[in-house]
């Protein structure tokens, strides 16, 4: 029995651990009914049943591998998967690729190698990473032929395809047997064992793990859509992300492809609140249309059976689902095979929010503005130090995101900075210290400014090609209007808003810090000076945040300008030779903020389509949907924290005072939790609806 697997992808949940020391009964207590029994309460209607873990034992018959002690047979896995057909359930398989030290036992040539020849292992638990260029490829593929043949799968997820230290998400290179001599097949010579960034075949070594990867994830789709065309492929893209290690080789155009749903993993530990509005835009781009999936774990840090708090919990699924992507849920048997209840119960008070929703969930998101985060520029520029550049990622979504006028805004990678087309659909984009750009891909930023779009860049943009080799200046300079002098001699100065400076904000009226080395730069003539670099008195201090306490003093005015802008053909340019969203990323200045929200509003010449006036503990998403405007709010409150305590959100808090205001005139407003409606008022020439208290997810449908 096949369920079409596409249109369930709301609302997906997964069970998953097996260890080769417990015996079944402490495995499963309960049989297949109740188990979905208890899915079912939760109102999921996609399940991911674990066949192959961490550990490398295997839940199903195969030619292949090692079985568990716990599954002798197939009655269970075939009696799950009837169950949940039974109920219209879906149901894909968990299959880890990466972390398999049964096989690696059997075959310590399969294991991933160090350069000193040492296999890479995590000291707390006992799983090891093997090499996918090892004769393993071949038993992966086997065994994935074998589940879509022989088992009524949906779907099948293939985790930890990548080069990752089991549970610490660093990652390695490989120098076992088969990657030395398939390197020198390919090359000549042999793999470089010293990380040189001036050594054009380091470069390359970089480029081949990534695209060892890649044929994994086309063999794998190409394998199972031949033996099976209706499983649908997904895999764990969460190496893509800004701030994991670009050694893990996995890189978002390239693997994206190959896999029939974008899954992407967001912890909110590790990516923080506005890193679930941020994956699911970054899916969305790599994806092209294609179903998104972020998946989460329902502990607190991955490490034990915690339970996350309910409004955490309830965070995942909304800024999922809001964000047009469907969460889905980690769930983790107890030591004596109990599933815990509570999750059910948090999932099924969620999943319930999101039925009221579901006639206006999808729709295609509102262009407006886009930041960029190419993953050539983390792994060809900030290499191992990614808080390099992801700060500046993350910085330059989290203004679009949290400032009024909320305005609509997506991701742009590195396959959309080349296409025209795609830059042409928004109003204003951001290069936040997008460092490494191809010649093709300025080409196209240069047109999109040249045909009218607004353009706000940062630090180091274009500075560096697309392997990372320095260029002496900005491939963007002539865009930008400025040419590179040099590096300030010492970290840390001061941006000083110029009298009369029309991007200033209340935060920002005096000199205030940026830390790193800013850029001295020359501008052209038709450049408008909106602040210049000022020295610090005390440079050698200069480079710490608390300048306050520290006592650093000002210092002589440069003639260095801090932030420049300037009109080039029709479009509009904001440049700033420092590290600005970088800063805001980290350390959340309120002046910068507002700063990269106001130069976007700028470059972008006009006001937003759809604008909300909110406080900034509110995210927005902005969709179209069969002619209306969907409007999802997402407000989180934190309770008090002590250092080194994880963040908790608090509910029932309510946020008051919320406006929505669209150009275009609002004929009926729908506040979707309460099926009530709102009246529209006119002032200014704009529609405006003034909102009820909004609780932790609302939505608003507008007919214009």
């Amino acid at each position: 029995m096949k369920i079409n697997f596409d249109n369930r992808w709301r609302r997906c949940m997964i069970l998953r651990a097996t260890v080769p020391w417990a015996r079944r009964k402490l495995y499963w207590n309960a049989g297949p009914k109740e188990i979905m029994d208890l899915v079912e309460e939760a109102k999921v209607n996609v399940i991911y049943i674990e066949v192959k873990g961490a550990y490398g034992l295997i839940n199903f018959t195969s030619v292949e591998g090692e079985r568990s002690a716990q599954f002798p047979d197939d009655s269970f896995i075939n009696d799950f998967i009837r169950e949940a057909h039974s109920r219209d359930i879906a149901i894909g398989a968990y299959y880890d690729v990466g972390w398999e030290n049964t096989s690696g036992k059997i075959n310590p040539d399969w294991l991933a190698r160090s350069a000193k020849g040492d296999t890479y292992s995590w000291d707390v638990f006992p799983l090891e990473v093997l090499c996918t260029n090892t004769p393993y490829r071949e038993v992966v593929l086997t065994q994935v032929r074998e589940l879509v043949t022989q088992y009524d799968f949906d779907a099948l997820w293939c985790d930890a395809i990548q080069y990752e230290l089991p549970m610490e998400g660093k990652g390695v290179s490989c120098y076992c047997k088969s990657c030395r001599s398939k390197f020198r097949l390919k090359y000549g010579v042999p793999i470089p064992e010293e990380e040189d960034w001036s050594n054009p075949l380091w470069r390359e070594f970089i480029d081949w793990k990534a695209q060892n990867l890649e044929r994994m994830y086309r063999d794998i789709k190409t394998v199972a859509s031949e033996a099976n065309p209706d499983v649908r492929f997904l895999t764990n893209l969460c190496g893509v992300l800004p701030n994991m290690p670009p050694s893990m080789s996995q890189r978002a155009d390239q693997i994206a492809r190959w896999c029939d749903h974008i899954m992407v993993e967001a912890q909110t530990e590790r990516e923080g609140f506005n890193g679930s509005c941020f994956t699911p835009r970054l899916g969305r781009t790599m994806g092209q249309g294609k179903p998104v999936e972020v998946a989460w774990a329902r502990v607190p840090n991955g490490l034990d059976n915690a339970l996350r708090r309910k409004a955490n919990l309830k965070w995942q699924v909304f800024s999922g689902v809001a964000n047009n992507a469907a969460p889905f849920t980690w769930d983790f048997v107890h030591p004596d095979g109990t599933l815990e209840r509570e999750v059910y119960r948090y999932m099924g008070e969620a999943y319930e929010e999101v039925e009221k929703r579901e006639r206006w969930l999808g729709g295609e998101p509102i262009r407006f503005a886009a930041t960029a985060y190419s993953t050539r520029t983390r792994d060809l520029y900030a290499r191992e130090e990614t808080e390099k550049y992801a700060n500046s990622v993350f910085g330059a979504a989290k203004s679009l995101s949290l400032y009024t006028p909320h305005m609509p805004w997506e991701v742009l990678t590195d396959r959309s900075l080349g296409d025209l087309e795609e830059l042409r659909s928004y109003k204003s984009i951001v290069l936040p210290n997008t460092a490494c750009l191809s010649d093709g891909q300025i080409d196209a930023v240069r047109e999109y400014v040249r045909q009218g779009g607004g353009l706000v860049a940062t630090y180091q943009t274009s500075m560096f090609d697309e392997n990372g080799a320095a260029r002496g200046d900005f491939g963007l300079a002539d865009v930008f209007g400025c040419s590179f002098v040099d590096g300030f001699e010492v970290e840390g100065a001061f941006m000083e808003p110029v009298q009369g400076s029309s991007l200033a904000n209340e935060y920002w009226t005096y000199p205030h810090n940026v830390l790193g080395r800013p850029l001295k730069v020359e501008s052209a003539e038709d450049c408008v000076t909106e602040a210049v670099f000022r020295r610090s008195f005390n440079e050698g201090l200069s480079k710490y945040r608390y300048y306050a306490a520290l006592q650093v003093s000002l210092g002589e005015r440069t003639r260095y300008p801090a932030v420049v802008r300037r009109e080039h053909g029709k479009g509009r340019v904001v440049y700033m030779p420092g590290l600005v969203c970088d800063n805001f990323g980290r350390y959340s200045y309120e002046a910068f903020g507002r700063l990269i929200a106001d130069a976007v509003l700028w470059a972008a010449a006009e006001e937003p389509p759809i604008t909300v006036e909110a406080p900034t503990n509110v995210h927005v998403s902005h969709f179209t949907k069969d002619g209306d405007i969907v409007v999802h709010l997402l407000s989180f409150h934190c309770e008090p924290l002590k250092r080194g305590d994880p963040v908790t959100l608090v509910e029932g808090i309510l946020v008051n005072g919320v406006r929505i205001r669209s150009r275009k005139p609002i004929r009926k407003a729908l506040f979707v939790s309460a099926d009530k409606e709102i009246a529209a008022a006119t002032h200014d020439g704009l529609s405006t609806i003034e909102l009820p208290p909004l609780d932790q997810w609302e939505t608003v449908v507008l007919s214009v």
